[in-house]
């Protein structure tokens, strides 16, 4: 999950490959995942895409959530009448947030 004012969200578009890596040092076992990567976006069609963006948001801790919001946890503090879909502790169903 990345934020949308992100710099990725362009390189996704314009190189959509991806991959990741375990590396197990005491076996020396690795393992290599590769694909082709998608943005989901608010505006995504895909329901089924939206459901999984969806219940990502909510598996997320707070404080990831907050990384991702325009609002920081210390702002939230500050600030407690946030409208409800950018508090990180809320969840979201509509997910009409950045992330």
């Amino acid at each position: 999950m990345t934020d949308a004012r992100s710099n990725k969200v362009d390189e996704i578009a314009a190189a959509p490959a991806g991959e990741f890596a375990w590396y197990f040092p005491e076996s020396r076992d690795q393992f290599r995942i590769a694909g082709r990567l998608t943005v989901v976006a608010a505006d995504t069609e895909d329901q089924a895409m939206q459901k999984a963006r969806g219940a990502a948001w909510n598996r997320m801790s707070p404080n990831g959530r907050a990384s991702l919001t325009p609002f920081s946890v210390f702002q939230l503090a500050l600030y407690p009448f946030v409208p409800d879909f950018l508090n990180p502790d809320t969840t979201h169903d509509d997910m009409s947030h950045p992330a």
